[in-house]
């Protein structure tokens, strides 16, 4: 909360009040360059500079329940503009 990510709309893992565990979004993409592993996000993010607004496209899982009653989980994919800051920018640094 109250990061330029969580501003854009993204959404981290999370758990309820009721204790369940909740999948945040799934980063697949930043500005076009597929993201498969950690590293490659890591390496996708290098080319940019805090401040920079780059697009990152996500999946987003979403729970629908089927006729029989049962949940299926679909991925939506969604865009956001997130704007970049520096690791160690304390303005967002939760104490």
């Amino acid at each position: 909360p109250g990061t330029p990510a969580a501003a854009a709309g993204l959404k981290g893992l999370r758990r309820t009040d009721s204790g369940i565990i909740e999948i945040g979004d799934i980063i697949i993409a930043v500005e076009g360059a597929s993201i498969e592993k950690e590293g490659d996000l890591f390496k996708a993010i290098e080319e940019y500079k805090p401040g920079d607004t780059v697009k990152v496209t996500v999946n987003r899982p979403q729970i629908e329940v089927t006729e029989s009653g049962e949940p299926d989980i679909k991925l939506k994919e969604i865009t956001f503009s997130v704007k970049l800051i520096a690791s160690d920018d304390s303005t967002f640094i939760q104490k």
